[in-house]
């Protein structure tokens, strides 16, 4: 009975510890704005319910959620996931699995999950699961420093044409983090500000206050004391920072290391003896305060404090630290007259500094390998680079040369088409000229013709010239007077110069008469109501009737040109 009761009790506190996951979890995702989300991380979609999830655990990561509740997003990503068979979401739960498994320093699980999800994703449609797997991978499974660098330019590359400024300030980080371990300090920090000043753009505060914390000791390093004082001040009065008690203790570390203040490093000092899980760092604090007494000459209170670190060397990590813990040691013994201490941390003292001589002229000529070994790399992009840009000149300038040649062409193209164009306009015009000069003398002779016929009728009347003499000249006169042929001849010669009038007009206008063709013919040359009349042996007003009726036949409205209507025919 007592087993049950205890039973039920574990039952119920796992349930009301679900439940404030859930009701945290829940009131962090209400806070998010999606449109911010949007902007921050570049996940393709793949399906509603899992993209919900992916953007949750993106923006739990960053902002510091509880592991229990990143652990439920991912088990319910990969629940989603495997409910709908989508490979690609399956990919990203094992990813996030891995970071999780990682944070907790599982790094063998987390590598295995990993390679699960580079297995499952689909690199050609999704390239940014792609390089954000990739980026874990390299922070999983150490390569060389330049294969590190490499691989990292090219996800810089990736995320710089993106405008994925959130990535991009990462991987300033992660290069920025190689370039100082190799003690190529400037180009660190070069990387190490922009990052900075994208996390600032970003609004990420908790990255923006650590970045700028690393900023102000490189600047220290490097002698650049204002710009370092400037960083640590503005950190020291910062509300976030000092919401966070790790970090902030940092910060006060750093601050009176680079402002030189005691009482900032006792404060800090202070406040780990405040807290036990954190006393294993003390001796850093401690061998600092007894560094700073000595040099007030406050001896006592240094060999105070060096007494302590000394208690706990056990616990210091790395021969440089230890090395520096003698030296201090031996100081504040020899400034308090104890020759004896002095013997003592002496042998020590050498025996660490000559281990650190060791060690920091193996880590040089490792990080003089690296350096060159980049720097070959370097130059190699640069050289590609200069190599893409000659071959992008020399195919521009040969796109511009047969452009140009193109144009030549089709420019002289151009030219002898108007020339011709010209010919034909002149030959055109030549012809129409000559068309109606011969209708105007075909006219005209028949006119003359007509009054001579006229003139013999009427003396023949009068009984000037006899009847047979009269006849015989009317029949000579009438075999020059124009006939059919001569009209053909004319219509031969109009349709040189408009070659499908007639036939147009035909086709559109099949009730028109050979009359009201010849009548259109004579309006499209040019002729005058006059000309027409005397072609035609009418009376102008006979002709005018006729253009009339043509104007019906062709279906004009008064307001509608006959000749606008001839002159686009043909």
């Amino acid at each position: 009975m007592i087993c049950d009761v205890k039973l039920i009790k574990i039952h119920y506190i796992c349930a009301v510890r679900r439940i404030f996951l859930l009701l945290g979890l829940f009131l962090f995702l209400l806070g998010c704005d999606q449109a911010e989300i949007d902007n921050y991380f570049r996940w393709a979609p793949v399906s509603p319910d899992g993209d919900s999830l992916v953007v949750a655990l993106e923006r739990g990561y960053a902002g510091g959620i509880p592991d229990d509740s990143l652990n439920l997003l991912a088990g319910r990503l990969l629940a989603v996931a495997e409910k709908n068979g989508i490979r690609q979401l399956e990919a990203r739960s094992r990813f996030w699995n891995a970071r999780l498994l990682n944070k907790r320093r599982h790094r063998a699980e987390a590598v295995e999950e990993l390679k699960k999800a580079i297995g499952l994703s689909d690199s050609a449609k999704y390239p940014y699961d792609q390089f954000r797997f990739r980026h874990l991978d390299i922070i999983l499974s150490p390569r060389s420093i330049p294969e590190t660098h490499h691989i990292l330019k090219q996800i810089e590359r990736f995320h710089s044409r993106r405008n994925d400024a959130v990535m991009l300030a990462h991987v300033y980080i992660d290069i920025a983090n190689i370039l100082h371990d190799i003690g190529n300090t400037d180009r660190a920090l070069a990387y190490y500000m922009k990052a900075d000043s994208l996390y600032g753009v970003l609004g990420m505060q908790e990255f923006h206050l650590k970045t700028s914390l690393n900023n102000a000791s490189i600047l220290h390093t490097l002698h650049r004391q204002d710009e370092s004082e400037e960083i640590v001040l503005r950190l020291l009065d910062d509300a976030t920072a000092k919401a966070d008690f790790d970090y902030y203790n940092t910060v006060r570390f750093t601050a009176s290391e680079i402002l030189g203040s005691r009482s900032l490093l006792m404060a800090a000092y202070q406040e780990l003896e405040n807290r036990p899980e954190y006393l294993a760092r003390g001796h850093r604090y401690e061998v600092a305060l007894a560094r700073f007494y000595l040099g007030d000459g406050d001896i006592d209170s240094a060999r105070l404090f060096i007494g302590k670190a000394l208690a706990g060397i056990d616990s210091a990590e790395g021969v440089i630290v230890r090395a520096d813990m003698y030296r201090t040691a031996m100081e504040v013994y020899r400034g308090s007259g104890e020759a004896d201490s002095v013997a003592k941390y002496a042998p020590l003292y050498i025996s660490a500094s000559d281990s650190v001589t060791r060690l920091r002229s193996a880590n040089d000529v490792y990080a003089a390998e690296n350096r060159s070994e980049i720097a070959k790399y370097e130059a190699l992009v640069r050289s590609r680079r200069v190599t893409e840009r000659l071959v992008w000149c020399v195919v521009i300038m040969g796109v511009a040369i047969i452009a140009m040649g193109v144009c030549m062409f089709l420019l002289r193209r151009f030219h002898r088409h108007r020339i011709e164009m010209a010919r034909v306009q002149l030959d055109m015009e030549r012809d129409r000229r000559q068309l109606v000069t011969s209708s105007l003398v075909m006219a005209e002779k028949d006119n003359v013709l007509q009054r001579i016929l006229d003139d013999v009728g009427r003396l023949q009347k009068e009984g000037k010239i006899p009847a047979d003499e009269s006849r015989q000249i009317d029949q000579a006169i009438r075999m020059h007077v124009s006939n059919k042929a001569d009209w053909e001849n004319l219509a031969t010669s109009f349709e040189k110069v408009h070659p499908s009038f007639v036939r147009q007009l035909k086709e559109r206008f099949p009730r028109l008469s050979e009359g009201d063709i010849k009548l259109a013919v004579y309006i499209k040359v040019g002729m005058s109501t006059k000309q027409i009349a005397r072609m035609l042996l009418l009376q102008p007003d006979s002709v005018k009737k006729n253009r009339h009726r043509l104007r019906d036949r062709l279906g004009l409205a008064p307001s509608e040109s006959l000749e606008d209507l001839l002159r686009n025919l043909g």
